[in-house]
């Protein structure tokens, strides 16, 4: 879906052209901003693989993805969910949906921003996939008086003896991040993790109404529901806008023009569980200045 990251979309390009694996990107609704399904239903064929959408995607929007999923098992190909991590404290779990694998980011569960890393990425998938998995799996289990604890199992060991058929090598930051995520996940609990995503949802439809009741020429692009974040057309070119706002003190955008050139004038907005009522009424009174 060409919802999906710009990045992850990117990265998967650069995997798959040494493959032979071609890459069909479909297209989303102008008005909700959703991948269009029936377009993808269009493009089945024996030859189809899988199909990756994210949830939410890019622009923030929930996507449909058990119409997906159906569509993508219908032509026998795997569907793969993109998921954020703090979302699936309210919106369904990629299992309930059968989605074949998951990846995510794990960067809010705890991490800092740190600059753009070290960052901890996320995989699972069904247990028949399971031995194709890269990297080294980590399982539960009990020690010798009955305590549960965790070790490295499945772990290939390829990765130290035959190298050039390695399928990933990770180092000690990746596994501290995942101790990190685990630390945090363990702190807040399943009702901390739902909090935490109701205060995001909340909030970020907070920032959109007090946009809209403004009147301000910045203004929501979408009509789909969304999560966390979304998008939001202004009056002037996002990168000017982007840079007038960080003047005030606010740190906002992306502008997503570059990858959407459709959207030149276009920007992310995000608020948060960080975020306070002050903090978010006093970027619409810095809107208001401009």
């Amino acid at each position: 879906s060409q919802a999906v990251s710009p990045a992850a979309r990117a990265a998967t390009r650069t995997a798959c052209s040494a493959s032979g694996v071609d890459i069909i990107e479909v297209g989303y609704c102008a008005d909700t901003g959703r991948t269009d399904v029936e377009a993808l239903g269009d493009l089945l064929d024996d030859e189809l693989c899988c199909v990756a959408l994210q949830q939410p995607n890019y622009f923030g929007i929930i996507e449909d993805m058990a119409t997906a999923a159906q569509v993508a098992h219908s032509a026998e190909a795997l569907f793969v969910a993109s998921v954020e991590p703090i979302s699936l404290g309210l919106l369904q779990p990629p299992g309930a949906y059968d989605a074949d694998i998951v990846v995510g980011e794990g960067q809010p569960l705890g991490l800092p921003i740190s600059f753009g890393g070290p960052l901890l990425g996320l995989m699972a998938c069904k247990q028949q996939y399971l031995r194709h998995m890269p990297g080294r799996l980590s399982g539960r289990t009990t020690d010798e008086q009955g305590r549960t604890g965790y070790c490295l199992t499945l772990q290939a060991r390829e990765q130290h003896i035959r190298r050039d058929r390695a399928t990933s090598n990770i180092c000690t930051a990746q596994q501290l991040c995942a101790l990190t995520a685990a630390v945090y996940m363990a702190a807040v609990g399943p009702e901390g993790l739902r909090e935490v995503a109701q205060l995001s949802l909340d909030k970020t439809h907070y920032l959109r109404g007090r946009l809209t009741d403004a009147g301000l020429p910045v203004q929501s692009r979408f009509s789909g529901s969304f999560f966390g974040e979304f998008v939001v057309q202004a009056d002037r070119p996002a990168e000017q806008l982007i840079e007038q706002l960080s003047q005030k003190g606010y740190l906002v955008g992306p502008a997503i023009g570059r990858d959407y050139p459709e959207l030149r004038d276009c920007l992310l907005l995000s608020a948060t569980e960080q975020r306070t009522r002050d903090e978010i009424d006093g970027l619409v009174a810095a809107l208001a200045d401009l």
